[in-house]
């Protein structure tokens, strides 16, 4: 059991990226241009059939690819953990779901604040007229076979309605109530300066990523954190379990690390919905050197990653209020702390949070370098690498996922204190740490010079990716040695050279190198 419950944490990202690989196939169009937030592919309006049939083939498409993913992980998946969810009523309710969620998102909203918050609050209400009869007040499952085949119904009439006015070119452009929400859309623009002159080209530039690209990325990635709440909620509702474990607490909270992490790429493009790699002849040339470019495209990814995660992380202060956990949460930390002292807790409350975002973001630079180039062999062939280790990852985690919790499980020992390391693993890694940091130091070496001979980097530009590697490295040895408690020079040394060897260095003026290299051909 404690295997299985290890597990479940390494799994739940798969499964969830599953069902929202499905929605995000099925009911978000990226061809729209920034003005229209949303609708229906506006290419399909051209074809000679009736918007009831135009909007009918997508929405079944979906729902079936929907209820077959939920009895795939109901039978295949969730059992391995000892959680046994509804067959039938389970398949049903995904494919209503992702029925609602087409309606609105094919529904023409003037404004972008109206379709975040009609996609927020409508289905959260739909889910709650569901589970608080079942749940709360006792009915039984009757109650979810009487709403949901009415929610299909009535989300794909509602489609067909939107649609329509989409079609015949109503609907949009912020009339009657939507006109309430135009001040507070303004909100949203949180880089000060929006509305005004701008200090500088490159602030003008960072604005300009946050709006085209960042503010996107931050929709998608709050719109998993809820997706995810929604099916621990149902998860923790099914096996009545109402404590707010760790394992469902991560997954809660790393959903929008891999978000910005597998969509980081876009940041080198001039849109989201741009199909070449790299900027366009055009936009090269605007006065930014390629430093204040790049530099741009870094803080706007580090933008969207910071506002992410505190989203998430708000999610999870409000589920644990409401099942009446953080209560049990503060009175742990109230332990640990006259544990092992306050201190210790102030440190692993800041410090660990800001590396997890400083590693979050190395790996978003490290995805955005390839479409930097511009050259669409370079991101083609990383690409498909990438593309092939995540099947390969992600089918190792599911199929053995109980397996991989109890090796995680013995990990933990093992960093505790509590089982002895393996000798040959404890004897060869010092020697494998020590070849891979003079591996990334060299490299980061070769980057920094080159970028100071093309003299797209000053000479003084070292000096803040430098101390950003040396804060980040010291900061995470501060806290291994805090949760470790090494005794010795021989235990200390992998801990030291882990250290220097996680944080971003070379990929800083890499990403200027890249980035040169592309606006230049």
């Amino acid at each position: 059991a404690a295997a299985a419950g290890e597990g479940m944490f390494l799994t739940i990202f798969p499964v969830m990226l599953f069902f929202f690989g499905i929605i995000v196939l099925f009911s978000v169009n990226t061809t729209r241009p920034r003005s229209t937030p949303c609708g229906h592919p506006a290419r399909m309006f051209l074809y000679p059939v009736s918007t009831a049939r135009l909007v009918a083939w997508p929405m079944l498409f979906g729902a079936l690819a929907m209820a077959l993913g939920w009895v795939a992980v109901s039978l295949l998946v969730l059992p391995g953990f000892g959680i046994h969810m509804p067959l039938g009523r389970g398949a049903l309710a995904a494919a209503a779901s992702l029925a609602c969620l087409q309606a609105l998102s094919w529904w023409p909203f003037g404004t972008s604040l109206a379709m975040v918050l009609a996609v927020s609050i409508i289905p959260t209400a739909l889910i709650t007229l569901v589970l608080w009869p079942i749940y709360l007040w006792g009915w039984g499952p009757g109650v979810a076979w009487v709403l949901l085949p009415i929610y299909l119904v009535a989300a794909y009439a509602a489609a067909v309605r939107g649609v329509t006015l989409d079609r015949r070119g109503d609907g949009r452009g912020g009339r009657r109530w939507l006109v309430t929400l135009d001040w507070i859309e303004r909100l949203v623009e949180i880089i000060p300066g929006a509305r005004s002159r701008f200090a500088s080209a490159a602030r003008a530039q960072l604005w300009l990523e946050w709006r085209s690209k960042g503010a996107a990325m931050f929709v998608i990635s709050s719109a998993l954190t809820l997706v995810t709440a929604g099916f621990i909620s149902l998860v923790t509702l099914v096996e009545a379990e109402r404590s707010l474990t760790p394992e469902f607490l991560g997954s809660l909270l790393a959903g929008p690390l891999l978000i910005c992490a597998t969509t980081a790429a876009i940041f080198a493009k001039d849109e989201m919905s741009s199909r070449t790699a790299g900027m366009s002849p055009f936009l090269a040339t605007r006065p930014l050197s390629s430093a204040a470019l790049a530099g741009a495209k870094l803080g706007g990814a580090a933008l969207v990653l910071v506002a992410s995660c505190g989203f998430a992380l708000a999610v999870a202060a409000l589920w644990g209020l409401a099942i009446r956990q953080l209560g049990t949460i503060a009175s742990g930390f109230a332990a640990l702390a006259r544990a092992r002292g306050a201190m210790v807790v102030v440190l692993f409350t800041t410090l660990g949070p800001a590396l997890v975002l400083a590693l979050s973001w190395k790996g978003m630079v490290g995805a955005m370098l390839p479409v930097l180039t511009g050259r669409s062999w370079v991101t083609t062939a990383v690409g498909l690498v990438f593309t092939a280790a995540m099947f390969l990852i992600g089918g190792v985690v599911i199929l053995f996922a109980p397996r991989l919790g109890a090796a995680f499980a013995e990990v933990k020992q093992i960093l505790a204190g509590k089982v002895p390391p393996p000798r040959l693993l404890f004897a060869a890694m010092p020697a494998v740490l020590g070849l891979m940091l003079g591996l990334k130091l060299a490299l980061s070496a070769f980057a920094f010079r080159a970028a100071i001979v093309r003299k797209v980097v000053a000479r003084r530009g070292v000096i803040g990716p430098a101390l950003l590697w040396l804060v980040a490295s010291v900061s995470l040895m501060i806290l291994a040695a805090l949760l470790l408690s090494p005794s010795g020079p021989s235990n200390w040394l992998p801990i030291v050279l882990l250290s220097a060897l996680l944080p971003p260095l070379g990929r800083i003026p890499a990403a200027t190198l890249a980035l040169d290299w592309g606006r230049h051909r």
